[in-house]
This record gives structure tokens, C-alpha cells and sequence, in this order.
């Protein structure tokens, strides 16, 4: 009795308390049955009319019985209904997303949640909803704005604060997913996928010990956490390799004394660094080389790849676009800009990029095929005729 009382309201009360109807609507079906045939007891016809009036409502209530069974078919049907009785059900279409995105059609699920969040912007669950599926459709920052936008509403929502270190993480965005990861710490202190997550981003920052000790914390929590223990037995093969190459980089320092104008060994020295996970050190160096000899374009191109690694990639498209200009022709700066601008969701400028790439002589049809990078362009028609003219171009090759 106490869920329909009122007295306590938690949830979509009042909307979803007749859920619990069913015991309390017992003593009334008692009273129903009991006091009818009392009323009709004197009555000549009483029993044909109580076998009629059985019969009729047990049929109509087995019709209206099977029709209810179809909308409960599947989560699909049942939030179309929900959506056919009230069209600002929130809720219905929320969980219709969820239910179109089990079936792969995350752009549909999509829609489903912007009007669920149209009708009510605090829906918690459809703005993480959101924010899954934009990622899985590899928006990121798009999906980045709605994870933020879920921890205003709910800054303690773990979940969330592990996807959006994630999202930060694979845009290279180390200190801003360290710091969700952490958030994630300290709303449950046992996370182990939390601790696994900072290992990663501190592998990447060239923090190896500091890595090692949070694979460790995860593999006390859960022993057979298997992304862990592959995660920790990289980590102490980087440790080996970071001490090599430390000596290395305490060599190019002695060389660099020796000879302070040699381009070179400031990109070898910035190699080494991003090798060793610090991209800003990287950078100043390879800046120091570009002094030099500013018409490098391995260089502009080295400084490129350090800020894509950064998620800087504004940055990026600028050195790109100074090989360009020194380099008209060149292949394989046009594809780098299209794959920054696919990152980017920006597929108009990505797709022009391509056709340059192509015009000026690219021909990797399996990178073209399977960057990643690319995903977000995958539904333009260029694109899909590219993939073809790819698969073609496979089978050709395979023939002869």
C-alpha cells in the first residue's frame, strides 16, 4: 500500500504508481464478487445472468489481454506505444534510443534522445545516452559537450566522468582525462577500471612508475583483470626502454653542445622525447630544428604529428599547411589534413583534402580503407565510391 499512499513520492510517481496496484486492488475485486451475486440473489435469472456477464467480460478482457501482450512485445513496441499515448513521454523516447541502438541504428537512437532531452533538458539518462552514442558514431567533442553538460546535472555520476576521461584520453588530452579519472577515484575508490584508465594516461605522460603502481592497485581489486596485466607488463618493457632511451637522450645533449646549429639532432632529440611520452619537450625541439632550417618539411611534419597526439589539431593544420606551401604536391600532407578534419567531424573540408591527396598521387587504398581516422566521413558518397574503387583495386591486384 505504502508505493500508491503518496506519502512517499520517489521516482515517476504518480505516473508509474499503479505498478503496484495489484495487491491493493485485491480487496476490491472481493467486494466486487462478493457483493454482486448478494444483490442479485433473489433474482429469478440470477445464474444466466452471472454466466453471461462472466463469459462476456472474461472475453473482452482476453482481447484487451492480447492486444496489451503485442505492445509488450519488445522494448521497440512498448515505447512506441508509450509515445502513441502521450507524444511528450521523455521516457518512452529515451528507451526507444536504447532500444534502436541495440539494433546498430545509433544514428536513429540519436534523434530519439535530442527529443527526449527537447522536452526535458534534466533527463539524466538520455544526455548520457546521448553522449554514448554521438561517441560510438565518433563525435567526440560532440559527445564531450553532452558528458559535461551530464555532470551539471550530476557532477557524482561515475560512469560518466570514466567515459569522458576515455573520449580526453584518445584525443590525447592526458591531464583533463586524468583528472575525470581521478573524479572517478573519488566517487568509488574501488573503480579498478578508473585505476586501469590512469595507468594508460600516465604510460602516456612517460610516468612508468607511477603507471605500474595503479595497474598493480587494479590487479589487487580484481586479480584476473586481464586489460591489466597486459597494461602492466608493457609498462615494465617501457621502463626498459625509457631507461635506454634517457641514455640516449643524455647522449644527443652532449652532441647538441658540441654542434648547436645541426637541425638534425634536435629532430632526433625530439623523437626521443615523444618516444618517451613528453610531447611538449618534443616539440621545443623539433621547433629548435624548424629555427634552423625552416624549410624542413619532415620537421613541420614531426610538429604535426606531436600536436595531433595533443589533440591540438588546429595547431597541426597549420604546419601542415606550411609543408603545403612549400610543397604543393605533396600526397601525403593533403591526406594528413583530411584525416584532422575527419577527427573534427568536419567532412566537407576532409573529403576536399582527399581528392587533393588523390589528384596529387596517393594510392594507399588499404590505409584509405581502414584509417580510422576517416570513420566520420564514412557515409559521404565520395567516400563510399573511394572504397569501392579500393575493394576493385584489391581484387585486380589479387588476380594478377
Amino acid at each position: 500500500l505504502v508505493p500508491v499512499s503518496g506519502i512517499v513520492q520517489t521516482g515517476l510517481w504518480p505516473k508509474m504508481a499503479d505498478r503496484w496496484a495489484y495487491i491493493p486492488f485485491i480487496g476490491l475485486f472481493i467486494m466486487t464478487s462478493w457483493t454482486i451475486p448478494e444483490l442479485l440473489n433473489k433474482w429469478q435469472y440470477k445464474k444466466q445472468t452471472l454466466s453471461i456477464t462472466a463469459g462476456v467480460a472474461l472475453t473482452t478482457l482476453t482481447i484487451i489481454t492480447y492486444i496489451q501482450l503485442g505492445y509488450w512485445k519488445n522494448d521497440l513496441t512498448i515505447s512506441r506505444h508509450a509515445l502513441d499515448v502521450n507524444p511528450n513521454n521523455y521516457w518512452a523516447y529515451n528507451y526507444l534510443g536504447l532500444a534502436l541502438e541495440k539494433q546498430g541504428k545509433t544514428n536513429e537512437a540519436i534523434r530519439h534522445y535530442l527529443k527526449a532531452l527537447e522536452i526535458n533538458p534534466e533527463y539524466l539518462d538520455a544526455r548520457v545516452n546521448l553522449g554514448i552514442a554521438l561517441s560510438e558514431e565518433g563525435k567526440k567533442n560532440a559527445a564531450i559537450t553532452e558528458y559535461k553538460e551530464a555532470l551539471k546535472i550530476d557532477p557524482d555520476r561515475m560512469e560518466v566522468h570514466l567515459d569522458l576521461g576515455a573520449i580526453l584520453l584518445s584525443q590525447g588530452k592526458l591531464d583533463e582525462a586524468i583528472k575525470h579519472f581521478h573524479k572517478a577515484l573519488g566517487i568509488n575508490p574501488l573503480c579498478a577500471d578508473a585505476y586501469n584508465a590512469l595507468g594508460v594516461a600516465l604510460i602516456r605522460k612517460g610516468k612508468i612508475d607511477d603507471a605500474i603502481r595503479y595497474f598493480n592497485k587494479v590487479l589487487s581489486i580484481n586479480p584476473e583483470y586481464q586489460d591489466a596485466k597486459r597494461n602492466l607488463g608493457i609498462a615494465f618493457k617501457l621502463r626498459a626502454k625509457i631507461i635506454k632511451i634517457n641514455h640516449a637522450i643524455s647522449e644527443l645533449h652532449q652532441a647538441i653542445k658540441m654542434t648547436p646549429k645541426d637541425p638534425e639532432l634536435y629532430n632526433r632529440l625530439g623523437n626521443l622525447y615523444k618516444l618517451r611520452g613528453d610531447l611538449d619537450k618534443a616539440i621545443e625541439q623539433y621547433k629548435k630544428a624548424l629555427s634552423i632550417k625552416p624549410g624542413s618539411a619532415q620537421t613541420l611534419n614531426n610538429i604535426a604529428i606531436a600536436y595531433v597526439s595533443q589533440g591540438e589539431y588546429d595547431k597541426a593544420l597549420i604546419y601542415l599547411k606550411r609543408i603545403l606551401s612549400l610543397r604543393p604536391d605533396s600526397a601525403d600532407a593533403c591526406y594528413n589534413m583530411a584525416c584532422i578534419y575527419a577527427r573534427q567531424n568536419k567532412v566537407d573540408d576532409a573529403v576536399h583534402y582527399i581528392k587533393k591527396a588523390i589528384n596529387r598521387g596517393f594510392n594507399n587504398w588499404d590505409l584509405l580503407k581502414n584509417d580510422p581516422d576517416l570513420k566520420n566521413i564514412s557515409g559521404n558518397e565520395y567516400y563510399k565510391e573511394l572504397i569501392m574503387k579500393a575493394h576493385r583495386h584489391k581484387l585486380s591486384s589479387s588476380n594478377r
